[in-house]
């Protein structure tokens, strides 16, 4: 005979039940007539059947014989499970309804983030330059219907399964701001045409006298590959006017900066985006260069001006995808990439400037 307690039932699973699964779970450990106990006395029976304290009712030989009937302790697993499954679902109906497309979407949230594309698949970063085991994946036939690619920024709809965990995205509601059903078919990075260096940033215009000199004697083109060497310890006390400047003209500017978070963050703008570097590993900077590099290409497959900056340790390689980017296509848009570093400055580089302290510390040119 089945052992009634294989399944080790206690009062924890089944006192929360509602009746019919309580009178189910009854039915399956042997309780005789559970239709016709009480809420109190149908858990006392449960309880003492299992604990053995009690023998089961022997099933009636009289009726339908049931066919394929899973074994006792299967039969409650499924009940508790159906019971948990029902519990969830009603937590989860105070979060909204979403109607989209005539489609209603129940126990969903809205969020906001980063694609990764690899393969047939791919996650949305919520958390946008930063990878996390919790990030939902991208299901393949998303990503091949509205063509998403790394570094496309979407606002979506997604399932939340448990804690801060998500299952997948359902629906992509917004692609780099435009809605989803709007889009239009764009080109690719990789099959623009590389024009000629012919327009330049307003450095010359800046209210700043450090960087309106640099316009001045060192014009920076839309679409090179720059470098900039700074002296240690550079504050956001030089970089806002330098964000002010480059995207006066409706230019945008992505920066990875060695500066700590609060810093970082105060260069955030309208057309500003500003990461902290501060200790993060080399694995993380360089995972946050490549969402910068990819982020930064899909301005430019829209006909944007972006500018990429990038604290580069002079321990480090350099950034071969990033700097390769570097390019002004034919007709709009342009990717410009200048590299801030301490050490020595490239070869490679068609801009370079160089800027040294004084001992109060203000920045200058250096001839």
């Amino acid at each position: 005979m089945e052992q009634n307690h294989r399944r080790g039932i206690t009062l924890a699973d089944i006192e929360d039940l509602n009746l019919k699964d309580l009178r189910a779970i009854g039915r399956a450990v042997g309780v005789y007539a559970p239709t016709a106990l009480s809420r109190e006395d149908l858990l006392r029976v449960i309880m003492e059947i299992s604990d053995g304290r009690a023998k089961p009712a022997v099933r009636s030989s009289r009726g339908r014989p049931h066919k394929g009937l899973p074994p006792q302790h299967e039969l409650i697993e499924r009940i508790l499970a159906s019971a948990s499954e029902r519990r969830t679902l009603e937590v989860a109906e105070s979060i909204p309804e979403f109607e989209v497309d005539s489609v209603i979407f129940r126990f969903s949230v809205k969020a906001e983030g980063l694609a990764e594309v690899s393969g047939e698949g791919g996650v949305l970063h919520l958390d946008p330059f930063r990878a996390d085991a919790g990030d939902p994946i991208l299901p393949p036939a998303l990503i091949e219907r509205y063509d998403i690619r790394t570094g496309d920024h979407l606002l979506v709809l997604m399932r939340k399964v448990e804690g801060d965990r998500y299952h997948s995205v359902q629906k992509i509601l917004e692609i780099n701001g435009h809605a989803s059903d709007q889009q239009v078919r764009r080109p690719r990075f990789e099959d623009l045409q590389a024009g000629p260096l012919n327009r330049t940033f307003p450095l010359d215009q800046s209210s700043d006298p450090l960087i309106g000199e640099i316009g001045r004697t060192s014009p920076l083109p839309k679409g090179c590959l720059g470098t900039l060497r700074l002296p240690g310890q550079t504050g956001s006390a030089f970089f806002k006017p330098l964000f002010e400047t480059l995207t006066a003209d409706g230019s945008s500017v992505l920066a990875l900066l060695d500066l700590p978070e609060e810093e970082a963050s105060a260069l955030n703008g309208p057309r500003s985006e500003c990461l902290s570097a501060a200790g993060i590993t080399a694995e993380e900077r360089a995972h946050a260069l490549n969402m910068l590099t990819a982020r930064a290409r899909r301005g430019v497959e829209s006909g944007l001006d972006v500018v990429v900056l990038a604290a580069l340790p002079e321990a480090e390689a350099l950034p071969e995808e990033l700097c390769h980017s570097a390019k002004a296509p034919e007709g709009k848009g342009s990717l410009t990439v200048l590299l801030l570093t301490s050490g020595e400055i490239g070869q490679n580089a068609s801009w370079q400037v160089s800027l040294s302290a004084r001992p109060d510390g203000s920045l200058c040119r250096e001839n």
